[in-house]
């Protein structure tokens, strides 16, 4: 789609954590910021972000699709911050600031919300959902 569409097609990748909102949890109660739970799905996205912030769009755009593949194609456990720094030097990202940013959760605090109705189409990533959106999108 975006070859297809080029510059005009502006995705913002965003994560949707199933294990929040299938939680039975009390109201109020928030994944992220709870040390006794193990999330699966919050080192990905904390990876990511990292890369984003230190390497910038076309790095993590690399190692976001790695990492897609990495669980859905080769069954790894993304979940396990060594995997994840594993497959970032496969994708030639220096793990420098990755692994201590994995060490100190430094993006475990990021939103994490429900889309909006009309405003986004999904893409499954192993429980959290992540939301394209763009102008005038109408998908419901």
């Amino acid at each position: 789609m975006q070859e297809k569409l080029g510059e005009s097609l502006q995705i913002t990748w965003k994560a949707f954590l199933l294990e929040q909102v299938n939680s039975r949890r009390e109201l109020g109660w928030k994944a992220w910021e709870d040390a006794r739970f193990t999330s699966r799905d919050i080192p990905p996205h904390e990876a990511v972000k990292s890369v984003l912030a230190q390497h910038g769009p076309a790095a993590f755009g690399r190692y976001h699709m790695a990492v897609l593949r990495a669980y859905h194609v080769h069954k790894r456990d993304i979940a396990n911050p060594l995997e994840l720094l594993a497959v970032a030097r496969e994708v030639d990202i220096d793990t420098t600031v990755l692994a201590e940013d994995l060490r100190t959760r430094k993006y475990k605090k990021r939103s994490w919300g429900r889309p909006r109705r009309g405003e986004y189409a999904t893409q499954h990533f192993r429980g959290a959902d992540y939301f394209l959106q763009w102008p005038g999108a109408h998908i419901c």
